[in-house]
């Protein structure tokens, strides 16, 4: 997915004024790749914040850094998201908006920045999800239940959709060229 990743990003870097990255939908995913893809965004070693948990009464904090690629992209970069953009790639977004100012295009996050590592499976068969980490960016703003409202936003009608037109990445795309 990496390889994959990065081919896109170099293509784009080529062959365009900008780049738009779709998020919306995107559940999320691992912190290493969150990590990893905003490197190919930035020119140094860049802070995004931190993870927070616990150890019984020990309060432990893990710094998240984007390690930069040997040739990062730098034009300027539109997310798309939407309330179903959550975890790691509502921290993605959070990062670019941050650290790159990247235009966030489209409807309010999930606010749903947390890690759970396991279930707790209860004696009826069910499960419980305790979230057991959180998250602040780089700039201080906790995570959880603080969603990104974005800078343009665009809600998608069923009038779009029926007309097979995508309303955010059009708004986008439009953001993107005034720049």
């Amino acid at each position: 997915m990496r390889d994959r990743l990065a081919l896109d990003i170099e293509t784009s870097r080529q062959r365009s004024a900008g780049l738009i990255l779709d998020l919306r939908g995107n559940p999320g995913g691992e912190q290493r790749l969150f990590e990893w893809l905003v490197g190919r965004f930035v020119t140094e070693p860049t802070d995004l914040g931190e993870m927070l948990r616990r150890s019984g009464t020990k309060r432990l904090v893990d710094a998240m850094v984007a390690t930069p690629a040997a040739r990062p992209y730098v034009k300027p970069i539109a997310v798309l998201i939407d309330r179903s953009t959550a975890s790691a790639s509502e921290l993605t977004a959070h990062a670019l908006v941050e650290q790159r100012a990247a235009i966030a295009v489209g409807e309010t996050t999930c606010g749903c920045v947390v890690a759970i590592r396991r279930d707790f499976v209860l004696p009826d068969g069910g499960a419980l999800h305790v979230a057991e980490v959180g998250f602040r960016t780089a700039r201080g703003r906790r995570m959880e239940a603080d969603p990104l409202v974005p800078s343009l936003p665009v809600t998608p009608t069923l009038g779009d959709q029926r007309a097979g037109r995508d309303a955010v990445l059009d708004a986008a795309e439009q953001a993107l060229l005034r720049r």
